[in-house]
């Protein structure tokens, strides 16, 4: 598994990838009811998490992401913008390609 010794491994490298790219973003509160704010953070950070993971996963693996990374960097900065509860939710089934829409890529 390209430098990874075991399952354990190859989880904290993930773990701490995805940690990283996280700490760089600031994600903004969002507005809505009560219940439409939790239920939105909730598939924001499963949505944004699967998003970084598919980036990180190919980096562990030494696999090239030079046509990825620009693409999952724009999403997240869109994802900084985003402050509508609503958004998230209407989004929740489809959320990276919902972001790239917002991010303009196509």
């Amino acid at each position: 598994m390209n430098g990874v010794k075991s399952r354990e491994e190859l989880q904290e490298k993930k773990a701490t990838g995805v940690a990283r790219e996280f700490a760089r973003i600031t994600l903004p509160v969002l507005t809505g009811s009560v219940k439409q704010v939790a239920w939105a953070e909730k598939i924001r950070h499963d949505g944004l998490t699967k998003l970084i993971e598919n980036v990180v996963l190919k980096e562990i693996y030494g696999q090239d992401t030079a046509h990825i990374r620009p693409m999952m960097e724009a999403c997240l900065r869109t994802a900084e913008n985003i402050q509508d509860a609503k958004w998230w939710i209407e989004a929740r089934m489809c959320i990276i390609p919902a972001l790239c829409r917002e991010a303009g890529i196509n």
